[in-house]
């Protein structure tokens, strides 16, 4: 049976291999505990961090048209197998697998992450600042925001800031989050240096390097403007902002070098772009902060989960209709420290709803603009606005279906223009801005729509078939430890004097290296991308490609974030059936964190390992 899913494509090698090992373990060559295993091991790959037994034949949906499906054994068949397993637990024992009393069954690894994960929030989310009077918060929002008319959610992110060690910022591209973690993090100084306390430590760090490059690059904007001391402003150091791997000190074969045993020296820590970290990397994050360490989250709750397993943001964040509504106590605070009255969460309220805002005005995108309406319209799953707003089209919008037959000549007579002007520019660092004026978003990698191909396209006349060519935009695949380089970063190649090529990247702190090609991980061309490949950018111009029939990655986030990547213009190729199936469709990942929020799990209860790998 594992064989024929393998040959299906409801199986991976490797979820075969899992199962056949604890089949093997188990000593009875049952089917059904084979089965389940191998289920378990592909839900990972699809981004759940459980699998609800109810949904072992979702999870192989690949055979769900094959004669397969009915041969697949009944979830009591499975249920029993399990329960009778020596290779399942039940509580806290060893064995690899879990099965809970909701029946979901668990890669024990990473149930034990979203136990630690919600206990690290949780403990954070209780712990009060000593500093946190309603009126020192009062005195330190009055010189900065106006507290005296509408309610200003910017100033309510700084006072939960200023209250508790854990902060959640959401809301959609040009909200404020950098400006409004800005205005908490010289706060929180000017709190310290008014009681002659030391100023706080403060890393700033972003999921990839781009995240990072553009949280430094935002802050460092901002910062010239503040109203405070030299002392105060040059505490924040944007020039150290950097992904989360290299801030946690990961080594390729001993996991990361901070943990429980050896944390940061940190007293804040800053994440930007929060949706994109998978659940392994929030555990190790939290596990490496210091006990009284505060830690701000950014990001926005719309845009696609991680890739790996998990969907951490979206489960901690409460949902729409609770969102900016605080308990009785929090609220008093906030009318206290703001002036503002804010409505009450209902009962009982979402367990980190006091640590959590969504910034609701976009300074980004004008009022009335096609960008911000059209992103509203989808994240509302509002699919009849969203094909208003395109039909309509406007200055920012335009809505240009494309057929299979057209790919290869728009890409050859629109892209492939625009793109071959990166070649002319003055350097490396003057290309690489250039670069961002345009990009190609594609949902698939594959296919006459995808990325590969799309590629394929716009080359051919700018590098007359040569593997290497003066302004190739180029993306790493791998990550290279030893030379820095790491998924998703982006560089030009460039003609040298003497006629050799070096490709040119921007590091964390913007600083350009260049590499030999013949030095560089997995790469590809990057004029094209995929939608996921593009989260933390953002670039003046975007391109959406949609294919012209189903699939399974298309979905509201995904449409929502292509849609918010592009800063002035955007043009949707796509056909109204697919945006209207992408809208109505959204990322489903099953998981225990809210329901371990909920039950308020402790820290010894949530016990994590020191720096392991994964």
């Amino acid at each position: 049976m594992l064989s024929r899913l393998h040959q299906a494509g409801a199986l991976r090698a490797i979820d075969v291999e899992f199962a056949r090992l604890i089949a093997r373990l188990d000593g009875r060559d049952d089917a059904a505990l084979a089965l389940a295993a191998a289920a378990a091991s592909q839900a990972l790959a699809q981004g759940h961090s459980c699998l609800p037994l109810n949904a072992l034949h979702d999870v192989l949906a690949a055979a769900a048209t094959a004669p397969l499906r009915g041969a697949l054994p009944d979830r009591a068949a499975v249920l029993a197998a399990l329960r009778t397993s020596p290779m399942v637990g039940t509580g806290d024992a060893a064995p690899p697998l879990l099965l809970d009393e909701h029946e979901r069954l668990w890669l024990r690894r990473y149930r034990d992450y979203e136990r630690r994960v919600a206990a690290g929030l949780l403990r954070r989310a209780r712990s009060v600042r000593p500093l946190a009077t309603a009126e020192r918060v009062r005195a330190s929002l009055a010189g900065t925001f106006a507290l005296d008319g509408d309610t200003d959610w910017q100033a309510v992110a700084v006072a939960l800031g200023l209250r508790s060690r854990l902060a959640v910022i959401g809301g959609g591209p040009g909200t404020g989050k950098t400006s409004s973690v800005l205005w908490l993090l010289v706060a929180l100084l000017e709190q310290a240096e008014a009681a002659g306390a030391p100023l706080p430590r403060i890393r700033l760090a972003a999921p990839t390097g781009k995240a990072a490059a553009r949280l430094g690059e935002a802050i460092r904007a901002r910062k010239a403007t503040l109203a405070c001391s030299e002392t105060v402003r040059a505490a924040i150091r944007e020039d150290e902002a950097a992904t989360i791997h290299r801030l946690l000190k990961f080594r390729p074969r001993a996991g990361f070098r901070h943990d429980r045993a050896h944390p940061l020296a940190a007293d804040i820590v800053v994440i930007d772009e929060a949706s994109m970290i998978d659940l392994p990397l929030m555990a190790h994050l939290l596990d490496a902060l210091p006990d009284e360490a505060g830690l701000i989250l950014l990001g926005d709750i719309g845009q696609l989960a991680s890739v790996e397993a998990g969907h951490v943001l979206a489960s901690i964040a409460p949902p729409d209709e609770e969102a900016n509504r605080y308990s009785a106590a929090t609220a008093d605070y906030l009318r206290a420290a703001t002036g503002f009255v804010l409505p009450s969460a209902r009962s009982p309220a979402h367990p980190l709803g006091d640590a959590f805002v969504e910034l609701q005005r976009s300074h980004r995108y004008a009022e009335g603009g096609g960008i911000g309406r059209l992103a509203r319209a989808i994240r509302a799953g509002d699919a009849e606005a969203v094909v208003e707003r395109l039909r309509e089209g406007d200055a920012e919008v335009a809505w240009k279906p494309l057929d299979r037959a057209q790919v290869s000549r728009v890409a050859r007579e629109r892209w492939t223009p625009r793109f071959g002007e990166l070649a002319a520019a003055a350097d490396a660092r003057a290309a690489l801005d250039a670069a961002t004026r345009l990009r190609v978003l594609c949902a698939l990698r594959e296919g006459p729509f995808g990325c590969v191909a799309i590629n394929r396209a716009i080359e051919a006349n700018l590098g007359e078939g040569a593997a290497w060519y003066h302004g190739r935009l180029v993306m790493i695949t791998a990550n290279d430890y030893r030379h820095g380089l790491f998924n998703g970063d982006i560089g030009v190649a460039w003609r040298a004097p003497d006629g050799r090529f070096e490709v040119w990247f921007a590091g964390d702190d913007g600083a350009l290296r260049a590499f030999a090609p013949s030095i560089l991980p997995a790469h590809e061309s990057a004029f094209a991308m995929t939608v996921h490949k593009s989260q933390g950018s953002e670039f003046d111009e975007v391109a959406i490609v949609l294919p012209d029939s189903p699939s399974a990655v298309l979905g509201r986030e995904l449409l929502y974030t292509a849609v918010t990547r592009a800063r002035r213009a955007l043009a949707v190729h796509g056909e109204e059936a697919i945006l209207r199936a992408s809208i109505a469709r959204r990322v489903e990942r099953y998981s225990g964190l809210a329901d371990f929020l909920r039950e308020g799990v402790d820290g010894a209860a949530a016990g994590g390992g020191a720096g392991e790998a994964d």
